[in-house]
């Protein structure tokens, strides 16, 4: 019987380059297969001008929830 392991990696976004994220878990490379769908996804519904807005719109409620939700907890240090 096989088992799932959830695995969490954060990731460091740089305000300047709104689409350039970064890994802090220099081992992330070891979950490619896994990534490899997610990045597909993204790409095919960020470069899409038709949901811009609505990726504007998630992108604004992401920021907002993590400078006023007290149940979240920052990492405030690259590991």
């Amino acid at each position: 019987m096989s088992h799932s392991v959830a695995e969490v990696l954060d990731l460091t976004h740089d305000h300047a380059l709104p689409f350039r994220l970064q890994f802090d878990d220099q081992s992330w490379r070891q979950h490619m297969n896994s990534l490899k769908p997610l990045g597909l996804a993204i790409l095919l519904n960020t470069c899409n001008m038709e949901t811009q807005e609505h990726y504007a719109r998630f992108c604004c409620h992401v920021t907002c929830e993590a400078l006023y939700n007290e149940n979240l907890v920052p990492v405030t240090n690259r590991r």
